[in-house]
């Protein structure tokens, strides 16, 4: 412990105290092989445009790794999961023009049901980007 003095003031501003600490210890990682040896293959971009009716913006796919959906459009785009459309209009994501959806890295959910969208009126361009593991 070392102390320095700074003059004046009271006792409690007069010495300032310096510690050292040391920390020992491990950082582990752990590894998912299997998860790795898996890679992202088959990427599809596809722009679809969407009106009304429930539109499928891509089928249901077990081996999903990757899902980007993008509104290019200029309308809010309305979207869900499921084997119907009935999702798009009952319980919808909601998408206003310009946004993206990126679930994120592996940590992320990444949705392996099909997708519909649709919109309230008009039309709306949606770009699709889907990748699959071999």
């Amino acid at each position: 412990m070392a102390m320095e003095y700074y003059g004046g003031g009271s006792i409690n501003q007069q010495f300032a105290i310096y510690d050292t600490l040391y920390i020992e210890g491990e950082y582990r990682v752990e590894l998912d092989l299997i998860l790795m040896a898996k890679r992202p293959a088959n990427t599809v971009m596809n722009t679809i445009t969407v009106g009304p009716n429930p539109t499928l913006l891509v089928s249901a796919n077990l081996n999903r790794a990757y899902f980007e959906i993008q509104n290019q459009g200029e309308t809010q785009l309305l979207w869900g999961f499921g084997t119907s459309g009935s999702n798009a209009t009952s319980h919808p994501f909601k998408m206003p023009p310009g946004q993206i959806y990126y679930p994120g890295n592996v940590a992320g959910f990444i949705p392996t049901d099909a997708i519909w969208a649709k919109v309230i009126e008009g039309t709306t361009t949606v770009l699709i980007v889907e990748s699959s593991y071999q």
